[in-house]
C-alpha cells in the first residue's frame, strides 16, 4: 500500500477501484520485485485517489531485511500527478524523476 498523505492524485489514469496493470503507476524495477519470480505481472489498484495497492504473492522479491534495492518502491515518471492538475500539469508540478520510498518508512 502506498499512501500519498492527502493530496489527490490522478491515479495515473487508472480510475478508482478498477484492476490495471502495476506498470501503469509503478517504475519497471518496482514492478519486477512485486512481480518476483511469478511469470504473471502484478497487478494494483486504486483504494481511493490517495492510496494506491499492490497486489502481492509469495513470490514478490520486497524484502524489509534485504538490499537497498529489496527495499525501495519507485513510481513511473509522470504517471501520477496531483488531481488538481487536469490534463495539464505544470512543469513545477510534475514529477520528473521515479518518487522512491523505502519501504521502512512509516
Amino acid at each position: 500500500i502506498i499512501r500519498f498523505d492527502q493530496q489527490r492524485t490522478n491515479t495515473a489514469g487508472m480510475g478508482v477501484g478498477a484492476l490495471a496493470p502495476c506498470s501503469e503507476a509503478l517504475s519497471p524495477a518496482t514492478v519486477a520485485l512485486i512481480q518476483g519470480d511469478s511469470a504473471d505481472p502484478p497487478s494494483c489498484y486504486w483504494e481511493s485517489d490517495t492510496v494506491l495497492v499492490a497486489q502481492m504473492n509469495f513470490l514478490s522479491r520486497i524484502n524489509v531485511i534485504g538490499t537497498i534495492a529489496e527495499r525501495t518502491i519507485s513510481t513511473r515518471v509522470d504517471a501520477i500527478q496531483p488531481a488538481l492538475c487536469g490534463d495539464e500539469c505544470p512543469d513545477e508540478l510534475k514529477l520528473v524523476e521515479p518518487f522512491v520510498i523505502d519501504v521502512d518508512d512509516p
